[in-house]
């Protein structure tokens, strides 16, 4: 190979060479080591726990170090920042913890060693542990890493996974001992810290390529990525851009395939975009990440294509195939554009039904990473769009160059799409829209301006945000259409089942457990708080969880059938079962009884009766009473406690529902709309309001049939509208913001030159950018100052609430504290106060552990552990503040809440009441959505008006420039130009102004020239002229002369006569002899000097020349004594001689001449000035504009150069000559100079 060639393609060799090596490598090395996925992931996730280590190693350094300092000074100044929390114990006894969620108890953690594996609850975690002492205390400092956080539901809010700092991607198992097909991770020690299974290579999304070997391939790619671009651009450079652009296809395909086949970008990023565990995807598009990585490389090429592909053989060539072949490729273009938007909206859809998380794109102010990449994403389809729809109404509009024609084959073929996708998958408003959008850019041709930057690029660019934010909006309309009714169905369905078989099997199941139970036997046989003792046990060890979407209830009774709460209202056992024992209340269970009835509010109730025994002998009863949980009004924490399948979406608790019988007689309603008034009844018979919502009274409906003919109809306000335009108009912004981009990268790539704007065009932006920049300012301060003051609002309004609360509470309390009031009684009170404002209360004694709640499960569950936030035990504890607001979260719950202390009298404080509002994020989102959504849709209007108006704006600015530019177009030498009226005495009046003052100008200059042009033709016919006559003047004088000396002298007479003859002929040569001198002066006439020179003395010695003479009246007047001007002092003593002359000869016989000669100086144009006025008989109006023609004269005699010879010379110093004159009364004749 020649070096030339080795030079040109040294990355083609250097990427052969290194895709050598790496396979040389695999095959030698890596394919049979322990280098392959499962010996990579081992020491991958060794590396990571060792850092991990390390780094809470660290940190309790720093805290026992805080610790040797302080010395327990405060709870606040053990606080150190670190990432794993960590927990002091003082001689055993927690002294502080870091985080509230998770505390340790002691006993579990002692003795374990300073590290060790532990499941904590079901939660995976390594304790790190160091101790110290002070002053004689032992300190031992616990640092936690999380591994596997469990919860036992898992929602939107509780998501149980292994911590992605350490793990990548989640192994199949870990545990503290081995198992089979388990492998070890070891601490410093060396010794085993626990176990883990490999996760399958299918989870990892790639094949089982050693790292090393596939870094070295990545290397290869890139050299040979870096060939092709070179190649691409030197074809480019040869104008082969058909061979350019397939060339990036095949490229761009086979890189992404290895992408696939090789797991990448997953391999090395731990992102969960990356994870197909979060979204059902294909092979092309198994994650999330691969989707956009999709739609980029789609966008690539679509770019590179629509940059060259108008220079493509094919494009050049587009005219010269048959008709009939052009008519069948125009109408494949039109279906091709309805395919793209179709495949566009698709895309869309799958975002929403592919992916586990709720990233679609409707108007919500929630951006999780998730929700930004899928907005990428968008941006992607939407330039996909764009492009791929450009390039083909382009091609259509080179092959349809007649309207006429155009719109015949644009109809054909949409008629045909249309019909065609209505067979394969229905009518879709994204067809109709594509079909209109073509003809539109069509139409207007606004596909030729895709490559420069006019108004009609902007409109382009906005049009097609527009029509895709249509397309979408549809879609989105669509899926929140289906939402809707699944939270509905959901909704409903509650509602309308009837028994819990499993439920009820799993109270059978407890009865049997419950009947003989040595605990709870035990029990019933003490003295005191055996209601307390049995109740909690049930809710602790005995009752299964599937129970937790009830409201459980516990009552006890002795075997007499006697209460033995401390409650005085409770029944007894008779009355209760009296109550229940109904037959229509019956289960197929023996004492389960199921109430499921309108006086129940339709809130399905169990109650099972438990006979506990003691032997034979019965000793007492356990009453369950089950109601089931109506998330619909409670708080959030159900929905933390809930499975995902028993959530109900938040808009549900704004339902109306109704439940209907068989005879469609309405058995309960609840909610604002009023059925019985407004609802018809008529509608229940039909079929539609059970397929999809219908809209009645302003209110959205959706039916569901149930058993034994009963059915519930979920209500809503219906704001389908204000959705729709809040979502398009969310919608069409997020569009122009990717176009901006779109229309910014093509800018680079096209190169800035050729995207330079028109006057009209700056104007139109400097008018958008002038208005939506302050707006868009305006819209984030109003919502700034919006959501502070809503911040400030709900933060008010949950402190008072918890203020109330805990007056409230600290009545029972100090009652209970007392011992006037039990704690059953106490806590009665509590839930009864819990249940009528809605809210969670958390009791904590001032030691910071819980002392009561009215959600016990939720530390039951371990979501949070038992023992006061540290900051609130720090602020109210401590320092004795009576009130702290607190920011907390839980899972990917981030909510607030408000801690209180509790004083009784004599300002004793007996604990801190805790209130979480879980459902403030959630509130205050709805409260802002509302503001943002109106802003939105005025923000919409309010761009589209002065879209509209600033392209008024701008013709009527820049109409007038362009009449200015016609007329200069117009502007011709032949003939007179037209002067512009415009009647406003503004910018454009003074542009006018100029315009008319130059055409003035302009015209004199046409004179001047022409004048110019006759005097040099002038010259040269004088020239000629004297020539002419001379040559033969000169011999007829001296044959004259001759003729003379030669005449006889005979007759005296005739000798006379001949001679007097003789003479006159002489005289007459001598005449035409002048006059061919005086031509010839002309023309050989000098180019004036420019001298400085002083005008007064010059002009008044010219006219001392004519004072002497009697027969005329001559003045002179100069005010000034010295003006200094510029120009040939010689030519204007001539010029002034000559205009007094031709003043005398002007005047009639009949009066004296009279000449006054003036000299001044104009200081505002600083010129020096000369007037020469006479008394004549005046200028002819015929004869005036030809004055200073040369030949012109209205003397006998005269050779009409002399006035010209003065304009010539005068003109050439700068300055001007003209004159004044009225016929009979004389003339006035004005010269100026420039003053120097």
């Amino acid at each position: 190979m020649k070096v030339s060639n080795l030079r040109k393609n040294i990355f083609l060799v250097l990427g052969l060479i290194t895709l050598l090596i790496g396979v040389s490598y695999f095959f030698l090395v890596e394919k049979n080591s322990q280098n392959n996925l499962a010996g990579q992931y081992q020491t991958t996730l060794q590396k990571n726990i060792t850092r991990e280590l390390l780094i809470s190693d660290f940190e309790i350094n720093q805290v026992i170090k805080q610790v040797n300092q302080k010395k327990f000074a405060s709870f606040e100044q053990l606080k150190v920042a670190t990432k794993y929390p960590y927990f002091i114990f003082k001689n055993k006894k927690i002294a502080y913890w870091s985080d509230y969620r998770i505390v340790p108890n002691y006993e579990k953690i002692a003795n374990r060693g300073d590290i060790f594996y532990d499941n904590y609850f079901q939660n995976q975690v390594i304790f790190q542990k160091k101790s110290t002492f002070v002053n004689k205390d032992t300190i031992e400092v616990f640092s936690l890493i999380n591994l596997y956080r469990f919860y036992q539901n898992q929602n939107d809010y509780l998501q149980s996974s292994y911590n992605t700092d350490i793990f990548h991607p989640a192994p199949l198992k870990i545990s503290g001992q081995e198992f089979e097909k388990s492998k070890s991770i070891i601490d410093f020690s060396k010794k085993a810290l626990f176990y883990y299974q490999v996760p399958e290579n299918e989870k990892i999304i790639n094949s089982s390529i050693p790292k090393v070997t596939l870094c070295i391939f990545i290397a290869a790619l890139v050299f040979l990525i870096l060939y092709v671009i070179f190649k691409i651009k030197e074809l480019l450079y040869k104008h082969k851009f058909s061979y350019a652009i397939l060339l990036l296809l095949f490229p761009l395909l086979f890189l992404r395939l290895t992408l696939l086949m090789t797991g990448l970008p997953w391999k090395f990023l731990n992102q969960e975009v990356f994870n197909p565990s979060f979204f059902n995807g294909s092979f092309l598009a198994p994650t999330l990440g691969d989707t956009v990585l999709n739609g980029l490389f789609i966008l690539i090429f679509l770019a590179i294509l629509a940059l060259y592909y108008y220079r493509t053989r094919f494009f050049l060539q587009l005219n010269k195939t048959k008709p009939f072949i052009k008519s069948v490729i125009s109408v494949l273009l039109v279906i091709i554009v309805m395919v793209i938007a179709h495949f566009c909206g698709t895309q869309i859809v799958d975002i929403y039904e592919d992916s586990l998380y709720n990233i679609g794109y409707s108007m919500n102010l929630g951006m999780s990473k998730f929700r930004i990449i899928s907005f990428v994403y968008y941006f992607f389809v939407l330039g996909n769009f764009f492009i791929g729809s450009h390039i083909a109404i382009n091609l259509f509009l080179k092959l349809q160059v007649n309207i006429k024609f155009g719109f015949f084959h644009w109809l054909y073929g949409f008629l045909a799409g249309i019909i065609v996708f209505y067979f394969i998958s229905g009518l879709e408003l994204a067809f109709i829209l594509a079909g209109i959008y073509f003809w539109i850019v069509y139409y207007f041709k606004l596909s030729r301006y895709f490559y420069t930057l006019r108004f009609q690029t902007l409109l382009y660019f906005i049009l097609a945000a527009f029509c895709f934010a249509l397309i979408s909006v549809k879609t989105v309309e669509n899926q929140e259409a289906k939402k809707s009714i699944l939270d509905k169905n959901n909704f409903g369905q509650r509602y309308l089942a009837e028994n819990d078989l499993l439920g009820e099997g799993l109270l059978d199941r407890f009865r049997q457990i419950i009947r003989s139970n040595e605990s709870i036997v035990a029990s019933f046989k003490r003295q005191d708080l055996v209601s307390e003792s049995i109740k909690q046990q049930i809710k602790d060890d005995l009752l299964d969880m599937y129970f937790d979407k009830y409201d459980v209830e516990v009552k006890v009774y002795d075997a007499s059938g006697m209460t033995l709460d401390d409650a005085d209202a409770s029944e007894n056992l008779v009355d209760l079962n009296t109550r229940v024992s109904n037959a229509k209340y019956k289960t197929d269970l023996p004492n389960v009884f199921f109430i499921n009835e309108t006086g129940n509010s339709f809130i399905k109730q169990y109650v099972s009766f438990n006979d506990i025994y003691d032997g034979v002998e019965k000793i007492g009863t356990v009453v369950l009473d089950l109601k089931l949980k109506d998330e619909n009004v409670a708080s959030v924490y159900p929905e933390l406690l809930l499975d995902k399948k028993f959530v109900q979406n938040p808009e549900s608790k704004n339902y109306s529902y109704a439940i209907f019988d068989k005879n469609n007689s309405v058995v309960f309603n609840s909610g604002s709309f009023n059925y019985l008034m407004y609802f018809p009844m008529i509608e229940l018979d039909g079929v539609e309001i059970y397929q999809k919502e219908k809209i009645i009274q302003g209110y959205s409906h959706y039916a569901l049939k149930g058993q034994k003919g009963k059915k519930i109809i979920i209500s809503q306000p219906n704001a389908y509208w204000k959705n729709l335009l809040s979502n398009f108009s969310f919608l069409f912004l997020i569009s122009i913001l990717g176009i901006s981009v779109l229309l910014f990268v093509f800018s680079i790539l096209n190169g800035f030159k050729s995207f330079s704007m028109n006057f009209s065009t700056k104007i139109q932006f400097y008018l958008n950018a002038a208005f939506l920049l302050p707006l868009i300012v305006l819209i984030i301060l109003t919502l700034s100052v919006v959501r502070t003051t809503l911040i400030s609002i709900q933060e008010k309004s949950f402190v008072d609430n918890t203020k109330n609360i805990s007056n409230t509470l600290q009545y029972h309390l100090e009652n209970f504290q007392t011992n006037k009031t039990s704690r059953a009684y106490f806590e009665s009170e509590i839930n009864e106060l819990a249940r009528n404002t809605k809210l969670d209360i958390n009791l904590f004694d001032n030691k910071g552990r819980l002392n009561f709640t009215t959600r016990p499960l939720v530390y039951q569950y371990h979501l949070l552990s038992n023992y006061l936030n540290p900051e609130a035990y720090n602020k109210i504890l401590e320092q004795k503040a009576n009130e702290l607001l607190t920011n907390e979260s839980l899972g990917e719950l981030s909510y607030k809440t408000v801690y209180i202390a509790v004083k009784g009298k004599e300002n004793k404080n007996y604990g801190v009441v805790g209130i979480p509002f879980f459902d403030a994020k959630t509130l205050l989102d709805i409260q802002v959505k509302e503001v943002v959504a109106t802003i939105l849709i005025i923000f919409l209007l309010m761009f589209l008006i002065l879209l509209i108006s600033s392209y008024f704006a701008s013709s009527q600015l820049t109409s007038p420039l362009k009449l200015i530019a016609q007329r200069l177009k117009k502007t011709n030498l032949d003939r007179l130009d037209e002067t512009i009226e415009w009647k406003s005495n503004d910018e454009i009046g003074l542009l006018t102004k100029s315009y008319n003052k130059m055409i003035k100008k302009l015209d004199e200059s046409k004179v001047a020239l022409s004048q110019s042009e006759k005097q040099t033709a002038w010259r040269e016919m004088a020239k000629q002229v004297a020539h002419e006559i001379k040559n033969p003047l000169t011999p007829m004088k001296l044959s004259i002369q001759q003729l003379q000396r030669t005449l006889p002298m005979d007759d005296p007479k005739s000798r006379d006569r001949i001679q007097r003859a003789l003479n006159s002929l002489t005289e007459q040569i001598d005449n035409i002899s002048e006059i061919a001198n005086s031509f010839s002066e002309f023309a050989k006439m000098p180019v004036p000097r420019n001298e400085r020179f002083d005008l007064v003395p010059a002009v008044q010695k010219t006219v001392d020349l004519y004072s002497q003479n009697n027969n005329i009246k001559i003045d002179f007047e100069s005010k000034d004594p010295q003006i200094y001007v510029i120009g040939d002092r010689m030519l204007l003593n001539r010029v002034i001689t000559n205009l007094i002359l031709n003043g005398i000869q002007s005047v009639p016989p009949i009066r004296q001449p009279e000449i006054k000669v003036k000299v001044y100086k104009n200081a505002e144009e600083n010129f020096g000035m000369i007037e020469v006025k006479d008394n004549g008989s005046g200028i002819a109006e015929n004869i005036r504009k030809k004055v200073f023609i040369p030949n012109f004269s209205t003397k006998v005699g005269g050779s009409g150069l002399g006035l010209a010879m003065a304009k010539r010379g005068i003109e050439h110093a700068g300055g001007n000559i003209w004159f004044e004159t009225v016929e009979d009364e004389g003339t006035t004749f004005f010269i100026d100079l420039p003053a120097n």
